[in-house]
């Protein structure tokens, strides 16, 4: 996937159970659907939102309309009364200004998303780019419910195919988060993303440590300004 030392010692599998763990406590956290780990229909979303992310890293296939549906149904299985698919009602997002897409128009709206991603946008920095998809697929909002928590993990799938750490969104950042999309802002959005993934690189490499019990990670220049600095093991390392 994207970083060489995730496929050391199992540590691939340990860490993106905690992650997919964390990020799902945070995506619920932001849109204020988290309740505490005791109530039952946080544990729902919070399993959800970690089986659809989980799905797509099993798949490791690039997103089309399919898995994008496929994904939202996992994140709002068993907690709402949905029509399965895209919308077919006009939906307004609360507390925004900005109009989402009719129902008519959705499934032209995704396909033109998914073409300009991976055929116009292709050649963007890679936080620009994930930027550019997440607030257009918000303002799209192709689904009755869970268009945030799909968007997210959309956003971090991504990250991961692209060679990144994926991120956390965390309480604290609601409203900057929010404010981002709002107003349309995409390079603020995209040096949010890559400040959050930069840290994100920390608690591998911490966990790293926690797990495999070793400290022969070393530094390597990044090719490009955008890439953040990249972590491998040495070749000839052993486990302390």
């Amino acid at each position: 996937m994207y970083i060489e030392f995730l496929t050391k010692n199992n540590f691939r599998q340990e860490y993106l159970k905690l992650f997919a763990n964390r990020f799902s406590y945070g995506s619920l956290s932001i849109e204020n659907e988290m309740n505490g780990y005791s109530d039952m229909e946080s544990i729902k979303k919070i399993y959800n939102n970690m089986k659809a992310f989980e799905t797509l890293l099993e798949k490791n296939e690039n997103i089309d309309i399919q898995s994008i549906k496929e994904t939202a149904s996992i994140v709002n299985q068993n907690i709402n009364f949905l029509s399965p698919g895209f919308r077919k009602i006009n939906v307004h997002v609360q507390g925004a200004s900005f109009t989402t897409v009719s129902p008519r128009r959705i499934y032209e709206a995704m396909y033109s998303l998914l073409d300009s991603y991976y055929n116009i946008w292709d050649m963007l920095p890679v936080y620009e780019r994930e930027a550019m998809f997440h607030i257009q697929f918000i303002r799209i909002h192709p689904f009755e419910d869970g268009n945030g928590r799909t968007g997210r993990i959309l956003m971090n799938y991504n990250l991961c195919k692209n060679n990144k750490p994926p991120i956390v969104i965390e309480r604290e950042d609601r409203q900057t988060y929010f404010d981002f999309i709002e107003n349309n802002r995409i390079n603020e959005l995209a040096e949010f993303i890559k400040t959050k993934s930069e840290q994100e690189l920390e608690v591998m490499i911490n966990l790293y440590y926690q797990i495999c019990g070793t400290n022969d990670i070393t530094s390597v220049q990044p090719e490009n300004e955008e890439d953040i600095k990249i972590y491998t093991i040495q070749k000839n390392s052993t486990r302390a």
